[in-house]
């Protein structure tokens, strides 16, 4: 009984959001926005061009934070769910560093 009324709960958290949900769901999905663009530039040049990949890994921790800790603390449910895709998009990113690196290592290209 209680797990009916939590999802219950849930699901009109995620279809009534609250304006704060709202604010940060639009920013996030701009975050989604970049983080497509970059993983799509990643693709394309197959090297990273003037970005640290040590902050990509510190955006990454820090939406892990948010994705665990702030969000679902604010009752932010929506803006949670837009930030699991983009933090998805930082994790392809970074895997995509890293399999270019390690080919450009071992074909004596690296930076």
């Amino acid at each position: 009984m209680h797990m009916r009324s939590t999802t219950s709960e849930l699901l009109h958290l995620l279809t009534h959001p609250s304006q704060q949900d709202l604010i940060t769901s639009a920013f996030d999905l701009v975050f989604v926005y970049s983080g497509i663009q970059n993983v799509n530039m990643l693709v394309k040049d197959k090297q990273v061009k003037g970005f640290d990949w040590r902050n990509m890994c510190l955006y990454a921790s820090w939406n892990i934070w948010t994705l665990f800790v702030i969000y679902p603390s604010a009752s932010l449910y929506l803006a949670n769910a837009i930030n699991l895709i983009y933090l998805s998009t930082q994790l392809v990113w970074l895997a995509l560093f890293v399999k270019y690196r390690r080919a450009a290592t071992a074909n004596g290209n690296a930076p």
